[in-house]
């Protein structure tokens, strides 16, 4: 579960005391409690839109920008952006800048506005709100997606062939859709699959209720996956305390000022009493435990992955605003996190013994290093070699868990063809960082060969080697025919926790590759075929093992290789048959985020589900790899990132890996669109800048996928850049607490 702190910047005296701060100290507290938000670690911030009295927020754009230059990780939310007063066009761009000034940090919730001297002020009538709402979001929504956008509108002129500029950052960005009671208002969101952030703070709880109930009932009717729903809800109020004696004593003349300015106001009054406003309302008023509980009770009926809680004071001194919220994200967001109140046991505060379900402790994540062999431009073989062996020196140094090699074959820009050969090399110039191949290419090996060729690694170098298997090589790719649903929602490409997934990439066209043919045809005896792949693996664990059986009853004895000292893992990169075997075994997953970001979560989920205990491990272990570079500032790190465009490129084409390109060569490359579809959500998925920018996207991807450890493939054109990229990773990762082994 994720926490908002949102503001609606209301501007009137303090509910207790009755001074007023000027405009000004209003919109510099906000900017405080944003920063204050990031640093407690909230998971996002929100600025509301509100056009009369007493509110401020009139333009959430530029707050939002403001606090976009303020902070760096936290991510940036509208609540809610009033569509049905806006024109589409103008919020587009509006919110496009936006998106590229807080680099693909912000959200969207949006809604129709309410208030009647709002609606006076844009011209809009009760009758023809609903509509105005529908007709904008789906303007906004084509202009967001589409590079030229035609609509027959009812409310603003018509566009034709429409350009509007400039394109966004996030494509697509995902869209709450902001909504109280009306049951009208839900079917927009349920249409377009978005999904639906409850206001949930006037009422009491099941008229909310109803409304997300029926949400759902919408959403499957319009035809979408029940797993991929994604709900938010709010809360009237927040304060924790140690105690419940402490926590209603500070916040009872809070919630009395304001009951005494509602009735004067003429306000309907729903809760007479502060403890009826704590039983009833969605308030979070209480201890730690208290406030767990309340929240599980809610989410047992909502069933929501995203809470908002008010970031404004409110009538509290700061320093309690404060120590309200530290104790809120020590307490009682950790314990939230597992979302469901049946994973607690009964009778003991579960925030004292926190720990994810899905999830190692984030201090158990460490970082192991994938390296392809990668030729540059202008260099040979000899020199990526030569390259790899130092970067495995330094990973060493720097404290990397693991270093692998792939292998792929015909491929100009990649010298990684023999992994065993490059570890033997690499285990004489190192002495304690583990060392695998990431993945022994099965399909045009046999069980024998791979067991011996480990084996005789082991003698060498007991203990320090990971046997990584894949399908490829040989035989065509593994992947599902129909994508598999994931238990993880997934709402405009974006898991709950934000992380990117990409449409699904085909490689049905590599299939029919000239290339693909050759390289079966050079990889494989005149004759051969490639052993079943689950077959494959049960001979390689039995020869390992010493129990291997022909079926005609005929022992064999791999010396060296029986009784090996090495690590087996199986990559994959859906959750086909790879996942399978691995889950079924009970060995260890690698998940190819870096190669497949579209079906990571199908692999790593399909894995868990497989996943028998076995004398190996008693529990699944997943390590996800990515695709990484790393400098000191944004922009010096996608300048060495460039050329990976081009690289990416050549591989999907089934030209084979070309000599990664300098900038220079890279920025000459004339894209075609089918070029940029290629490579796009390969683009996408790079995690690119800084050293707190690219820990936060890996901690983002770990979150996501529950992986164990994560490993990291870097490539650029220059040596020296690529051993700082991974150096300035490392220095960032140990800076957070994380560990490396």
């Amino acid at each position: 579960m994720k926490f908002l702190a949102i503001t609606l910047i209301v501007h009137r005296p303090d509910p207790v005391t009755g001074v007023q701060k000027s405009t000004h100290d209003r919109f510099r507290e906000v900017l405080d409690n944003a920063l204050l938000a990031e640093e407690l670690g909230f998971d996002g911030f929100g600025v509301g839109e509100r056009h009369e009295r007493p509110f401020i927020s009139s333009s959430p754009t530029l707050v939002l920008s403001h606090v976009a230059a303020l902070t760096k990780r936290i991510r940036l939310f509208t609540a809610v952006t009033t569509l049905s007063l806006l024109d589409p066009v103008r919020a587009y761009e509006d919110y496009a800048t936006l998106d590229h000034l807080s680099e693909g940090r912000l959200d969207l919730i949006i809604g129709k506005g309410n208030g009647a001297a709002q609606r006076d002020l844009f011209h809009v009538t009760p009758e023809d709100q609903w509509d105005r709402n529908a007709e904008s979001y789906e303007v906004f929504r084509k202009i967001w997606r589409q590079d030229k956008v035609t609509a027959d509108t009812r409310f603003r002129p018509p566009l034709t062939d429409a350009e509007v500029w400039p394109r966004p950052y996030q494509q697509p960005v995902r869209v709450w859709h902001g909504r109280a009671t009306s049951k009208e208002s839900v079917d927009l969101a349920a249409r377009y699959g978005d999904p639906l952030f409850s206001a949930n703070v006037t009422n009491p709880m099941e008229p909310y209720a109803e409304l997300i109930r029926h949400y759902r009932e919408r959403w499957e009717f319009y035809g979408h996956e029940p797993a991929r729903i994604a709900v938010g809800a709010g809360t009237a109020g927040i304060y924790v305390a140690p105690t419940s004696q402490e926590a209603l004593a500070a916040y009872r003349p809070i919630f009395e000022a304001n009951l005494a300015f509602f009735k004067k106001a003429g306000l309907p009054v729903v809760f007479e009493t502060l403890e009826d406003f704590v039983e009833r309302s969605s308030a979070l008023i209480g201890s730690p435990q208290q406030v767990v509980d309340k929240v599980h009770r809610y989410h047992e009926q909502f069933g929501h992955t995203v809470v908002h809680l008010h970031a404004d004071a409110g009538g509290l001194p700061e320093s309690q605003h404060r120590a309200s919220l530290e104790l809120f994200q020590s307490k009682v967001a950790p314990c939230c996190a597992a979302r469901s109140p049946t994973r607690r046991s009964l009778g003991a505060p579960c925030f004292r013994h926190h720990r994810s379900l899905r999830s190692p402790s984030v201090s158990d994540i460490s970082l192991g290093v994938l390296d392809l062999v990668p030729i540059s431009s202008g260099s040979t073989a000899a020199d990526a070699l030569r390259n790899s062996l130092d970067l495995a020196q330094q990973a060493e140094r720097f404290g990397y868990a693991r270093y692998w090699f792939a292998e792929h074959h015909l491929n100009p820009g990649v010298a990684g063809t023999s992994p065993a050969v490059v570890l033997a090399l690499t285990a004489s110039a190192t002495s304690t960082i583990r060392l695998g191949s990431g993945a022994v290419q099965l399909g045009h090996r046999t069980a024998l060969s791979t067991v011996e060729e480990f084996g005789l690694l082991d003698t060498l170098h007991p203990g320090r080697f990971d046997l990584g298997l894949g399908r490829s090589g040989g035989r065509p790719p593994g992947q599902p025919a129909t994508p598999l649903s994931t238990a993880t929602p997934v709402v405009d490409g974006r898991t709950p926790n934000g992380l990117l997934i990409p449409p699904r990439f085909s490689f049905e066209h590599l299939l029919g590759s000239p290339r693909i043919a050759l390289q079966r045809r050079l990889l494989l005896l005149p004759g051969a075929e490639s052993q079943d792949y689950a077959e494959q693996i049960d001979d390689i664990l039995a020869l390992l093992a010493g129990t291997y059986r022909s079926p005609e009853g005929v022992e064999a004895h791999v010396v060296p290789g029986e009784g090996a000292d090495v690590e087996v893992w199986i990559l994959g990169s859906s959750g086909g048959q790879s996942a399978e075997v691995a889950g079924g075994n009970g060995l260890r997953f690698a998940a190819n985020y870096h190669v497949s970001p579209a079906t990571v979560l199908e692999a790593v989920e399909g894995y868990r589900s497989f996943f028998q205990p076995s004398e190996f491990l008693d529990k699944p272990y997943v390590s996800v790899s990515a695709d990484v570079v790393v400098a000191a500032d944004d922009e010096a790190a996608r300048e060495l990132a460039t050329g990976y465009g081009p690289w990416v490129r050549s591989i999907r084409t089934a030209e084979g890996a070309i000599e990664f390109p300098t900038p220079q060569e890279a920025r000459a490359h004339e894209w075609t669109d089918e070029d940029r579809t290629l490579v796009q959500d390969r683009l996408d998925t790079q995690f690119v800048g800084s050293p707190g920018r690219v820990a936060d996207q890996l901690e983002q991807l770990q979150e996501a996928t529950g992986a164990d450890e994560l490993l990291i493939t870097t490539i650029t054109h220059d040596h020296t850049d690529r051993v700082r990229s991974y150096e300035l990773l490392a220095e960032e990762w140990r800076r957070r607490g994380h560990s490396f082994q």
